[in-house]
């Protein structure tokens, strides 16, 4: 149900190797981290959005429509991160 990712923001590398500390440590901090306190917080404060319509190539325009056809996340849920939730 989790996603998080840095991956428009950073430079490509040739290797991973190449990947100094400090990038590292910011990836960990979105991928890992971000995605640990978002499991623990629950579905009463998750919202979902979309970059579409900026210059990020990597926004889902049917974003939405992909997460209302999710089995894996009950109705309740979809309903409050899509509907519920942005309304307080």
């Amino acid at each position: 149900m989790n996603n998080a990712a840095l991956f428009t923001a950073l430079p490509r590398r040739e290797s991973p190797w190449e990947i100094p500390d400090e990038e590292f440590d910011r990836v960990m901090a979105v991928n890992v981290r971000a995605i640990y306190r978002i499991s623990r917080t629950g579905d009463d404060c998750l919202l979902i959005g979309t970059d579409y319509g900026h210059t990020d190539t990597s926004s889902d325009v049917d974003a939405i429509a992909q997460f209302r056809q999710r089995t894996d996340i009950s109705e309740r849920s979809k309903h409050k991160i899509i509907s519920d939730n942005p309304r307080r």
